[in-house]
C-alpha cells in the first residue's frame, strides 16, 4: 500500500481529535479526480493531512521512525502549496482547511506563536 494512502488512514483515524469537519466518503471519492480539477483536493490540504498525520509516528518504509524527516518535508511542502492557492485564487476552501490544520500542528508541536499566527491569518483571510 502506498504511503500517501496510509498517511489518509492515520489521518481519518485521528480526525476527532483535530474537530475538522470532512466528508470522509466524499474526500475518498474526490482523490480520484484529476489533480487539475477544481473539486479534487488542493495539494495544500493533502500535504497538510500529511503532516499532522506525521503526527502519529507512523514508520518509514524500511522500517524505522523518522518522523521529523517527514514533517519537515511536508510542512515545505504545504508552506508552498498554501503561497500557490493564494496567489492562483485556488480552492480556498482548502486552503482553509489546510491552514487550520498547520496552525493545529504547530500548537500540538508547542508553537503556539505560529500556531495562533496561522489561526489569525485563516480568520482574517476568511472575512476579507
Amino acid at each position: 500500500m502506498q504511503l500517501h494512502y496510509i498517511r489518509l488512514q492515520v489521518f481519518f483515524k485521528h480526525l476527532y481529535q483535530f474537530n475538522f469537519g470532512l466528508d470522509i466518503d466524499k474526500f475518498r471519492m474526490s482523490l480520484a479526480l484529476p489533480p487539475s480539477s477544481p473539486s479534487a483536493p488542493h495539494p495544500a490540504l493533502l500535504n497538510a493531512i500529511y503532516l499532522v498525520a506525521s503526527l502519529f509516528a507512523l514508520p518509514t518504509p524500511n522500517g524505522g521512525r523518522n518522523v521529523g524527516h517527514f514533517e519537515r518535508i511536508f510542512m515545505y511542502r504545504v508552506q508552498r502549496h498554501l503561497d500557490d492557492a493564494l496567489a492562483h485564487v485556488d480552492r480556498l476552501l482548502d486552503f482553509l482547511m489546510a491552514t487550520t490544520l498547520v496552525a493545529q500542528h504547530n500548537l500540538i508541536k508547542g508553537n503556539v506563536a505560529k500556531g495562533c499566527y496561522l489561526a489569525s491569518c485563516k480568520l482574517a483571510t476568511y472575512c476579507n
